[in-house]
Order: structure tokens, then sequence, then C-alpha cells
């Protein structure tokens, strides 16, 4: 019998703004939270 091995969900997040453009991309597993800080950070750099 073949074992398969486990596979990683990922999540993902994706700040665009009103323009369109992508400016912050989060990938990680879907069983770990991404930092809040990073994602304040994130946010903060948008509205400047």
């Amino acid at each position: 019998m073949k074992r398969r091995e486990p596979k990683v969900r990922p999540a993902s997040l994706l700040q665009i703004d009103k323009k369109g453009v992508i400016r912050y991309v989060d990938v990680h597993d879907i069983n770990k939270r991404p930092r809040l800080e990073d994602l304040t950070k994130a946010l903060q750099n948008l509205q400047d």
C-alpha cells in the first residue's frame, strides 16, 4: 500500500489598491495565522 504525503493547503491574502495594483501578498499554511503586525503595516502603507 502506498502512503500518501499530507498536502499543504495554502491560504492567501492580497491587498489591491484603487487602481487594481497588487500591493501586498501573503501566502501561508491554512493552519497558521498570519502575523497581525504584518497585516497592519501593509494596510498603513496603503494609506500613505
